[in-house]
């Protein structure tokens, strides 16, 4: 992705001077520098202080542990719980060069290098939007449901958990406008995997967006559900704090004119020294702990293999 000397230099030194900035790639857009006044960062529910860096990555046998436990919970009640992992350490890196080589390797997706004193310093690749307005149209997304590029037919475990995400949207905007549409089921490629897929567009008009935002994040696709519970699991199976992962990164695009609402995913933290990377899957009753270790495994690995 060709960025000018002038603009790397400039993101290196808001870097290291601690000013803040905001910097972001559309799909298949250049790096532009967002007006900060703009943007507005929700991380994780109770993460009150997120800049703090969390430095211990989540080891195999913990995940497993956890895992195992929610599966049999959700044998008994249903549902879906999005759980995650850390993987954490000491780095030597241009911060900016690897952001830059990051975002040439995900094109398709909403890109972002940011730096405020409450969050701290992230950079990330993320396929999903909470919402984006664009005139009078509201657009949002399902997204769930993860595995290899295939041409074969998905997984009951994957349809399962894709439905949930997609019904749990539809009745939110249903609850606001009977003016909406949903698309048929499909799929969005990410490096080597792919995710399930349902599109909605609505009369933006007919929108209240704080009132659909506490609606729908935490999102199933990020939690799980039904919402208290996943939430409930979370809190007591995952040892780290999320900060900003798969949180909201709401601004301008100042080229576009539209207001758009990212969830923050594939997503790293940093400091000058340290780096703690987010993945996270979404378990089901159907869940097998190796299965979802390898998918945070998958979606990590572009940043684990190239940070050094």
């Amino acid at each position: 992705m060709p960025v000018s000397h002038e603009l790397k230099n400039e993101l290196t030194r808001l870097l290291q001077s601690g000013s803040p900035f905001f910097a972001y790639c559309l799909p298949g857009g250049e790096l532009s520098l967002a007006d900060t006044a703009s943007v507005r960062l929700t991380p994780w529910p109770g993460c009150s202080s997120p800049a703090g860096l969390w430095r211990e990555s989540t080891s195999w046998p913990q995940y497993r542990t956890a895992i195992e436990t929610l599966v049999e919970r959700l044998k008994q009640r249903g549902g879906k719980t999005v759980m995650s992992r850390t993987i954490c350490g000491n780095h030597n890196c241009d911060m900016v060069q690897l952001a830059l080589d990051f975002f040439e390797a995900y094109p398709q997706t909403y890109r972002t290098i940011f730096y405020t004193p409450h969050t701290g310093a992230w950079m990330g690749a993320s396929p999903e939007l909470l919402y984006k307005i664009d005139g009078d149209r509201l657009y949002t997304m399902a997204l769930a449901g993860t595995r290899p590029l295939s041409d074969g037919p998905w997984d009951e475990k994957n349809l399962e958990e894709h439905r949930m995400v997609a019904d749990f949207i539809e009745d939110a905007l249903a609850d606001q406008t009977p003016y909406y549409n949903r698309s048929v089921l499909g799929t969005l490629r990410y490096g080597a995997i792919e995710h399930l897929l349902t599109e909605f567009t609505a009369d933006a008009s007919q929108i209240n967006l704080e009132r659909l935002k506490t609606a729908l994040q935490p999102t199933p696709a990020v939690g799980g559900y039904p919402r208290r519970e996943a939430l409930d699991d979370i809190a007591h199976l995952e040892a780290h704090r999320r900060n900003l992962y798969s949180g909201l990164i709401e601004f301008d695009a100042a080229e576009n004119s539209q207001r758009l609402c990212i969830v923050n995913l594939r997503c790293m933290q940093f400091d000058a020294e340290h780096y703690c990377i987010y993945a996270g899957g979404g378990i089901t009753s159907h869940s097998d702990p190796a299965a979802e270790w390898a998918e945070t495994e998958a979606k990590s690995a572009w940043l684990r293999e190239h940070i050094k």
